[in-house]
């Protein structure tokens, strides 16, 4: 499975309320990017021959040798219990909208952050850490 079939998967979803139930959880990613970048065409600013950083450095031996990528992902409650109920001015209580779907992620799960413009920005799975 490659990025085009999660982003037509993503593309393809209705949106409707949910309600979630998730653990907490805490991602931190780190990787070295020279590999990743150099099959994306960026191969100059790795080799200390032909690197040209001039625009930066007055120094003409300037190159990178490594570029490292981190990412920390944090989800926690915010203990918003009231998320669904609206009260006007007058202090006349609105029917609580009920969510459409219920799940629990009580079990392993990938998850995707995806921007405004279905830009899949990260990904990844949980595996352990559910309570009983």
């Amino acid at each position: 499975m490659d990025g085009s079939v999660l982003l037509k998967l993503a593309q393809n979803q209705d949106k409707k309320l949910c309600e979630i139930q998730m653990p907490r959880f805490k991602v931190t990613y780190r990787i070295g990017a020279k590999e990743i970048l150099e099959t994306m065409g960026i191969k100059n600013a790795f080799d200390p021959t032909s690197a040209n950083f001039s625009n930066f450095s007055p120094d003409k031996s300037t190159f990178l040798h490594n570029i490292l990528h981190g990412v920390s992902i944090t989800l926690y409650e915010h203990g918003n219990e009231s998320a669904f109920v609206y009260v006007s001015p007058a202090s006349i209580t609105v029917p609580v909208v009920q969510p459409e779907i219920s799940f629990k992620a009580d079990h392993p799960f990938f998850y995707f952050i995806i921007d405004k413009k279905n830009n899949i920005l990260a990904v990844g799975t949980i595996v352990d850490g559910f309570q009983p």
